[in-house]
């Protein structure tokens, strides 16, 4: 959280440096328009995105100004890939499932960043809105939607 604060706290053109460029992980300004399912909502808040997979090809470069960042994004990936196997094991479990691992197996591929996943590890900040601020009556703070796959932590 602090590190994630830390960047959230750099000044805009700083942060624009690591904006998403044609593909899912990066950092995503205030307002920029939603990629899935709709294109004209602006949701204001701030994210940072990086792949669910700990030195993944797919990383975005991460911030020189904030340098603790990526291991403190590396140990939460790895402490949720932790917690992630324990969860497929519970729910086996509770689905009275002869292979108690059945739920990690069908999974297997989330370890993969060859395999198309949307397995994302995300910072979130909604930054403070002033009172006299006008939004576009399309923007909002986050759209009702569902998250992809078996499970959000």
């Amino acid at each position: 959280m602090n590190k994630s604060t830390e960047f959230f706290a750099l000044p805009t053109e700083v942060k624009d440096k690591y904006v998403k460029h044609g593909n899912y992980y990066g950092y995503y300004r205030p307002g920029d328009k939603l990629t899935t399912y709709t294109h004209h909502i602006h949701e204001v808040r701030e994210m940072w995105d990086v792949p669910g997979i700990v030195g993944s090809w797919k990383a975005p470069k991460y911030p020189e100004e904030v340098p603790e960042l990526q291991p403190a994004m590396e140990d939460l990936t790895e402490e949720c890939r932790a917690l992630l196997k324990k969860v497929l094991l519970g729910m086996a479990k509770a689905l009275k499932l002869q292979d108690e691992s059945y739920m990690e197996k069908v999974h297997q591929s989330m370890n993969d960043d060859k395999v198309e996943s949307k397995s994302t590890i995300r910072c979130l900040y909604y930054p403070p809105l002033p009172e006299n601020v006008e939004l576009p009556p399309n923007a909002i703070r986050c759209r009702s939607h569902t998250d992809f796959g078996t499970i959000t932590m």
